[in-house]
């Protein structure tokens, strides 16, 4: 639960922090996250880092009282404090390990994926400005076969002479003429665009 709360909070106040930060948000929201994770990963790290210092020195303290208690020759109650300050510094490493894990493998993730999702973002707007001139070439191109088709003057349209008679019948219906009206331009716009 608090745990969520936290997470609650991060995300609100990565979207209210300021006006430009709500304009970086819309504009590369993986890019803010992954910066925002990295600050939390290496803070992880140093509180980690920190807390493993305490057990260390919680483990030492331990150490040196079963070494007081060893002279009192009651073997049993040194070998648990030992076992004591033993727990207490594999409790530390654990904790350093985790703190340096969670920084070296999360925080480069995020870039990872910010850097990728940037690359697709990247390839879908190349595949949105070709389908824009494709569709803006082929507007013009339909634009000059009206043009020529309400001509009324099949010799205008440019189609293949064996077609020309064919052509010729369909001179009211724009439909089936449009594929006689300039067919080496429809190839060409389509290899060109």
């Amino acid at each position: 639960m608090a745990a969520q709360r936290e997470l609650n909070t991060s995300v609100s106040s990565l979207i209210t922090i300021s006006p430009l930060m709500k304009i970086s948000l819309n504009s590369n929201p993986n890019m803010l996250i992954s910066s925002s994770v990295n600050k939390r990963c290496k803070s992880l790290q140093k509180k980690s880092a920190e807390l493993a210092e305490e057990y260390y020195a919680i483990a030492t303290e331990v150490k040196r009282f079963s070494t007081l208690l060893g002279l009192t020759d009651i073997p049993q109650i040194t070998q648990i404090y030992k076992r004591l300050s033993d727990n207490l510094t594999k409790q530390g490493d654990f904790i350093l390990h985790t703190g340096e894990l969670t920084h070296n493998q999360l925080s480069p993730w995020f870039k990872y994926h910010a850097d990728e999702t940037q690359a697709y973002r990247d390839a879908k707007a190349l595949v949105e400005q070709s389908k824009k001139k494709y569709d803006e070439k082929i507007k013009e191109l339909t634009g000059k076969k009206i043009a020529l088709f309400k001509k009324g003057d099949v010799k205008l349209w440019k189609c293949n002479e064996e077609e020309v008679d064919e052509a010729k019948s369909y001179k009211t219906d724009f439909e089936m003429a449009k594929r006689f009206i300039l067919p080496k331009a429809c190839f060409f716009c389509l290899l060109c665009f």
